[in-house]
Formats: structure tokens, C-alpha cells, sequence
């Protein structure tokens, strides 16, 4: 998920997601539509212009192939390059730190 304004990137915010609920309860079945983009909200309220939100839908800390993690770094690294940016922010928590 992208927020970007229409403005230069001084600071690109990368938040990483944390493991659904849904995982937690073993009793719950977890699919990909499960896992959300988190710190979005958090984000808007702090006036960033320019974020990326990460999220691994097989909720497999990037460990499977069609999520892992040096895709993910591609994508990203293509996305940083594109809006060349002065400062990076990473953020996230549990599967997402």
C-alpha cells in the first residue's frame, strides 16, 4: 500500500505489519485477507507524506517464496529509488520488526 503526496520525498516512512490476530487464536483459520496494513492510521495523523506499507499476506515472516523477503527488498529498493527520498523511517513490530 502507497501514500504518497504530491510533493517532493524528504522522508519515506516503511512500516513493516505484525502478525493478525487471527493467527494468534489457533482456533481461527488465517487467510491472506487476513493480514492488514498497520501504522496507517498513525501516519496520517503525524502528516507523513510519503509512506509504504508492507505486509506478508501468508503471515510467514517472508519466509515463503511468493512473500519472501529479497522480493520484497526488490520492490522496495525500486520504489526508494524512484522517489529518491533524503531520510528513510523504517518501523514495525513482532513479525513486522
Amino acid at each position: 500500500l502507497r501514500m504518497y503526496a504530491h510533493t517532493a520525498c524528504n522522508t519515506l516512512v516503511i512500516a513493516f505489519s505484525s502478525l493478525t490476530k487471527a493467527y494468534h487464536v489457533k482456533s481461527q483459520p488465517t487467510s491472506a485477507s487476513d493480514a492488514s496494513f498497520e501504522y496507517v492510521g498513525a501516519c496520517k495523523r503525524l502528516g507523513v507524506t510519503h509512506a509504504l506499507f508492507v505486509r506478508d499476506p501468508l503471515q510467514a515472516w517472508f519466509l515463503r517464496p511468493r512473500s519472501g523477503f529479497a522480493h520484497v527488498g526488490e520492490l522496495l529498493s525500486r520504489e526508494v529509488a524512484s522517489l529518491a527520498p533524503h531520510r528513510i523511517v523504517t518501523v514495525g513490530s513482532s513479525m513486522g520488526g
